[in-house]
């Protein structure tokens, strides 16, 4: 039976409630992001039980804005806030980003998300409807965010996001739409034979050259690679294994 929560070194994570549980996706994410001492707002996009926005307050100084519109994920991500030691640069926001990026005038230095990304239009398999709601495109689809990313934004700032390679490429094309141009392109792969499972990619409204990196996390013994290994290494417990 899954623990109703994840311990990290520096933080414990509940997602019993949230529908999204503590994953891969999200800790790469975070650990990949360009963060500055300089930055001073960051906003995280569906933070679902609040893993992003925690490790991006371990990582940097900003104050940190969590947008989740479904409300036990905002309770379970406000309780997670408030029992860290970041607590107040941490505030979760239960409302839509469509909603919040009309209402706020702040301008964020860096802007992050693990977005839902199955096509609503679809028939898949997701009977959970708070599921449905976590994963399928129909509440924020592809244009809404970029068009949110857009509006929220500092010049110089960057937006941070993960999703599988189809969806990336989808992405991308609605993004440069919207003046945002894409200047990191990380390939993760599940091991040295297997196709790429994710990409971790940042946008910016400055186009420079693009950077491309290939991450792989599990050598032939299912160990962790070096690599990967030193990325996540002040966050994973050593006794915690990949999943």
């Amino acid at each position: 039976m899954a623990s109703d929560f994840f311990d990290f070194k520096e933080f414990r994570v509940f997602h019993k409630l949230s529908a999204m549980k503590v994953g891969t996706d999200s800790v790469l994410l975070g650990c990949l992001v360009n963060i500055f001492a300089s930055d001073k707002h960051v906003l995280d996009i569906g933070t679902g039980c609040g893993i992003l926005a925690l490790i991006m307050a371990q990582r940097g100084e900003a104050e940190i804005d969590a947008i989740e519109i479904d409300e036990l994920a905002f309770q379970e991500a406000s309780a997670n806030f408030s029992n860290s030691i970041w607590a107040t640069r941490l505030q979760a926001k239960n409302i839509s980003i469509q909603l919040f990026a009309q209402e706020t005038q702040i301008k964020y230095d860096c802007i992050v998300s693990n977005p839902p990304y199955f096509d609503s239009a679809r028939n898949f398999n997701i009977e959970d409807e708070q599921r449905k709601l976590a994963r399928q495109d129909a509440n924020l689809p592809f244009e809404d965010l970029a068009l949110a990313v857009a509006k929220l934004l500092n010049e110089a700032g960057s937006f941070w996001l993960v999703l599988p390679p189809h969806e990336a490429s989808n992405f991308q094309t609605i993004a440069a739409r919207q003046g945002l141009f894409l200047n990191f392109d990380f390939s993760i792969y599940p091991n040295a034979e297997s196709l790429i499972r994710r990409k971790v990619q940042a946008y910016g409204k400055i186009q420079n050259a693009l950077i491309e990196e290939d991450l792989v996390l599990l050598n032939k013994d299912k160990e962790k690679t070096s690599s990967y290994f030193n990325l996540t290494k002040d966050f994973y417990l050593d006794q915690q294994k990949s999943r």
